[in-house]
C-alpha cells in the first residue's frame, strides 16, 4: 500500500508513544511512504509532487484534530475539499475522544472522510456521523519489552509498580480519583504528594512515581522518588515487577499500560472499571479489583505467589496473548485490512 501521512511528527513527543509507534509500525509495511507534517494548506497535487507517487490513501494521523481545548483551530492544517481525487482513500484516526469531540465531528462529517479509527470501544455510541468507524485498539511496541518479560515472578524485585499522571489534570470530571486513594492508603502524604510509605507496609517493595502538572512538584519527586524513568528503564522496572497497577483511564480507554504490564510478564491489577475485560480475560490475562481492600488482598498473595502458582500462570498467559494479538504489527495489519476493504 502506498501511504501519505498528514499530521504532526511524534519523534520527539515524550507524553506518550503510541502515534509515534503506530506510525513506525505503519512504514514498515508500505510499499511507499510518506510523511508530510507542515501546517500550511493542503492540496493533493502538492502532495504528490513532494512524496513522488500516487497514494492509495492519505492518513491524517492522531494529531491531525486538535486535543487542547485552549486552542483555537480545531485542524492541524488547511485541507483543499476541491482538489479531493476520489481513487485515493482518506482515513482519519481520532484520539482523546473526551476533549473537543463534538467539533471534531463536525469537521470529519464536513470533509467526508472515507473512513474513522478510534481507540475507544463504545465509540459507536457517539458517532453521529455517517460514517463508519473501526475500534483499534492500543497495543504495545513489543521489540521495546525488555527481555527479561520470562522472569518469574518470585524472581522480581518489586511487588507492585505504579508510574503515571494520578488524576487527568484538564479532565478531572472524565477520570476517578481511584489512583490518588490508593496512594493516601500506602504512603503518608501532604496533599496528593506521597512522603513516606505508611509502616503497616513497610514489608511490600512499592514503585510508586507519580507525574505532576506543577514542576516545583516534579523536582521534588524527581529527588524523593528517583527521576523518570526513559523508556529502557521503564520496560526494565515492569519485567522486574509482580504486578502493575492500573485504574481507569478518562472516558474508559484502554491504556497502552495494560498492553505494556501484560507484555512484560507481570500480572496486571486492573481496577474493574478499566474496560479490560473487553479485550482480556479476567482470572486468566490479568486480575481485576473491586476496590482498595481487594487491591491490597491480591496483592499479598502475588508477593507470597510460588513457582508454578495461579499468578505465575495467569502472567503467562498474559505475555503469550500480548505477543500473539496485540503489538503494533498486529494493529497495523487490521488497519490496512480495512482500509483495503473501502
Amino acid at each position: 500500500m502506498k501511504i501519505i501521512v498528514i499530521g504532526p511528527e511524534y519523534s520527539g513527543y515524550n507524553a506518550a508513544s503510541y502515534q509515534f509507534e503506530f506510525m513506525n509500525a505503519l512504514r514498515d509495511i508500505s510499499d511507499n511512504y510518506y510523511h508530510y507534517f507542515a501546517r500550511d494548506a493542503i492540496n493533493i497535487n502538492t502532495l504528490i509532487s513532494k512524496a513522488n507517487f500516487i497514494p492509495d490513501l492519505i492518513f491524517y494521523n492522531h494529531g491531525w484534530l486538535q486535543d487542547n481545548p485552549s486552542v483555537k483551530m480545531i485542524n492541524y492544517g488547511i485541507m483543499n475539499k476541491e482538489s479531493r481525487d476520489n481513487n485515493i482513500k482518506h482515513v482519519i484516526f481520532l484520539n482523546k475522544e473526551y476533549t473537543r469531540l463534538k467539533e471534531k465531528l463536525n469537521f470529519i462529517k464536513k470533509y467526508k472522510f472515507d473512513l474513522i479509527f478510534t481507540h475507544l470501544h463504545n465509540f459507536e455510541n457517539l458517532n453521529n456521523t455517517s460514517i463508519v468507524s473501526k475500534f483499534l485498539p492500543l497495543a504495545c511496541s513489543y521489540e521495546n519489552i525488555s527481555p527479561n518479560k520470562y522472569r518469574k515472578l518470585v524472581d522480581r524485585k518489586y511487588d507492585l509498580f505504579f508510574s503515571g499522571i494520578l488524576q487527568n489534570w484538564n479532565f478531572k470530571n472524565k477520570q476517578s480519583d481511584l489512583r490518588k486513594k490508593i496512594q493516601s492508603e500506602f504512603f503518608y502524604c501532604i496533599c496528593d504528594f506521597p512522603l513516606l510509605k505508611k509502616i503497616r507496609y513497610w514489608d511490600l517493595n512499592i514503585y510508586w512515581k507519580p507525574f505532576y502538572k506543577n514542576r516545583f512538584k516534579n523536582i521534588i519527586s524527581n529527588f524523593l522518588h528517583g527521576k523518570r524513568l526513559t523508556q529502557k528503564e521503564y520496560f526494565n522496572i515492569l519485567s522486574d515487577s509482580k504486578s502493575v497497577l492500573h485504574t481507569s483511564s478518562p472516558m474508559g480507554i484502554i491504556s497502552t499500560r495494560v498492553f505494556e504490564a501484560l507484555g512484560s510478564g507481570a500480572v496486571g491489577l486492573f481496577s474493574m472499571d478499566s474496560n479490560s475485560d473487553f479485550i482480556f480475560k479476567n482470572g486468566i490475562h490479568y486480575v481485576s479489583f473491586s476496590g482498595i481492600k481487594d487491591l491490597i488482598h491480591n496483592l499479598y498473595l502475588i508477593k507470597k505467589t510460588k513457582v508454578n502458582s495461579r499468578f505465575q500462570i495467569i502472567a503467562n498467559t498474559g505475555r503469550k496473548c500480548v505477543e500473539n494479538n496485540h503489538t503494533w504489527k498486529n494493529r497495523v495489519a487490521f488497519f490496512v485490512d480495512e482500509v483495503l476493504k473501502l
